[in-house]
């Protein structure tokens, strides 16, 4: 998470410094204060952090908010700030609803000269607030959502993104994949939207560089022995000739059962609970971590 959180502090200033919201430009004296203030918000029932229980016996793993990460960058940015003279400081908001966050930013835009603002939103709710603070004088930060459509058909002028895409993190998982020589690739998807997502983004990616998907099969997150083609790995990985298993699990349950129980011994992509919690965001299982069978180590990859 820190490492995650220096980066966006790294970013963030960047885009402070180089792309200032219209409005902070032609009012140079909104620079001279010696004064920035971000803002950070995020939705109270977001469902991406919702506790989920369990299932069949199999107990999830709830993900933990950025808001810890944000705090972490904005000391950084506050020990730089020392150096150049510019004081950092941040206001925190959580609503239920777009439209409490979209009244709360206006007035942090009105009465505290916020125009630098972090939001910890799922697509769907940052596309409907950039929207409608398009003509307003402040800059969007997504810090947690990595839909392709963000940067594609919904891409808007006022949302800076310091999350990576579903296409970058593939992009990147895919150029490790064939400096290996591991060109054929078996997929195991998920049931989720998310996980058909990440399938999307890999099989571009391997068009791109020219690796080949064998097959993708799907699992279901269950112990019901009538399911077992769908949840037994050693079933699912056998049959077919691959040089890697890609899983794509957004929720990280199944992936971490991956490890080791492939048919053959191969390299796979499945995060391990222990090496997840160091570093993964909401909403992706693309990994940080590329683990292989055998030598049971795991080499850090910043996303």
């Amino acid at each position: 998470m820190i490492r995650g959180a220096r980066g966006l502090a790294a970013a963030t200033l960047a885009a402070v410094i180089s792309a200032s919201p219209p409005s902070i430009a032609a009012h140079p004296e909104a620079a001279e204060t010696g004064e920035i203030k971000l803002g950070y918000v995020e939705l109270a029932d977001d469902a991406r952090y919702a506790n989920r229980g369990e299932h069949s016996g199999i107990v999830f793993t709830d993900l933990g908010r950025p808001y810890q990460g944000s705090q972490v960058a904005l000391e950084d940015a506050r020990t730089i700030g020392r150096v150049v003279g510019i004081e950092f400081s941040m206001e925190k908001a959580t609503a239920k609803s777009v439209d409490e966050l979209l009244q709360r930013i206006s007035d942090w835009i009105e009465s505290n000269g916020v125009h630098f603002v972090l939001v910890d939103l799922p697509a769907v709710a940052l596309k409907a607030l950039a929207h409608r603070l398009a003509d307003g004088p402040v800059m969007l930060f997504n810090i947690s959502a990595p839909d392709d459509s963000l940067r594609g058909e919904d891409c808007a002028k006022n949302v800076l993104h310091t999350y990576p895409s579903e296409a970058m993190l593939s992009d990147a998982l895919m150029q490790f994949l064939v400096a290996k020589g591991w060109l054929r690739i078996l997929v195991l998807q998920g049931p989720a939207p998310e996980d058909a997502a990440m399938v999307t983004a890999l099989q571009r990616s391997a068009k791109k560089f020219r690796a080949n998907i064998v097959e993708t099969r799907p699992f279901l997150l269950t112990n019901d022995p009538r399911n077992r083609e769908q949840t037994n790995i050693v079933l699912m990985t056998g049959g077919v000739r691959y040089d890697v298993v890609y899983v794509s699990d957004s929720s990280g349950e199944f992936g971490r059962y991956v490890l080791y129980e492939t048919s053959l011994p191969r390299p796979s992509s499945a995060v391990p609970d222990w090496c997840r919690r160091r570093g993964r965001g909401p909403g992706t299982a693309t990994p940080l971590c590329s683990c292989s069978i055998g030598t049971r180590r795991c080499h850090r990859r910043a996303a």
